[in-house]
């Protein structure tokens, strides 16, 4: 059988990881299933590879500027974390992630 019997002429198929963790990582890497294996061959039959893109703020702004949702979930989750980080209490907490739903919900409308 050749490829584009068995592609059925669809576009090749991208994994992608979007990445908002606290590790210093960089704006964009490769990741390899083969990577986890005890076992390093040149040649693995098997092999996934990964495009990971950091969306931490600072990272990829040309990707988030063309994905709102994607640059609005990166302003909630550093919001959620600033508050965090001050140790505010639980009940104060939910009021910024309301203020960071209304954020979402203007950017959305407008």
């Amino acid at each position: 059988m050749d490829t584009k019997t068995l592609n059925n002429g669809h576009p090749r198929g991208h994994f992608v990881v979007f990445y908002n963790g606290e590790e210093n990582r960089p704006e964009s890497e490769i990741l390899r299933l083969s990577d986890c294996f005890e076992r390093h061959e040149d040649e693995p039959e098997l092999e996934l590879t990964c495009r990971v893109y950091n969306i931490n703020p600072g990272f990829n702004s040309n990707l988030l500027s063309k994905c709102p949702v994607l640059k609005e979930y990166m302003f909630f989750v550093e919001e959620i974390r600033q508050q965090v980080g001050t140790g505010m209490e639980l009940g104060k907490k939910y009021s910024r992630v309301e203020v960071c739903f209304q954020y979402v919900y203007l950017t959305c409308q407008s």
